[in-house]
């Protein structure tokens, strides 16, 4: 997502992700429905998507769905790149995400 100097389009945000993971085979679906906040309690909503080999760092598409508030007619889509990091506990997965593409409000 692009962000704009200091104040852009999401600056100051918390994003709550939940993903589920399908395996099937040697391949893995990852999917899930996020929500972005801001300090004023207005919300983005958006879709995470990508396939690879299970526990496999890779590319996804992320698309904005909806909003409240001041992102209420907020738009956008692009893609991503997850990074997987050691886990800190069994059982549980960490990440760093990249986000890439373009979103707004109109």
């Amino acid at each position: 997502m692009e962000r704009v100097g200091e104040e852009g389009f999401l600056h100051r945000t918390s994003l709550f992700c939940p993903i589920v993971s399908e395996v099937v085979g040697d391949t893995s679906r990852l999917f899930g429905h996020c929500v972005i906040v801001d300090a004023e309690g207005d919300e983005v909503y958006l879709t995470v998507e990508r396939k690879s080999k299970p526990g496999v760092s890779g590319a996804g598409r992320w698309q904005i769905t909806g909003g409240s508030g001041r992102y209420r007619e907020a738009t956008g889509s692009g893609t991503y790149y997850a990074t997987y990091l050691p886990s800190a506990k069994d059982g549980t997965f960490q990440l760093i995400v990249e986000w890439f593409g373009k979103g707004g409000v109109r």
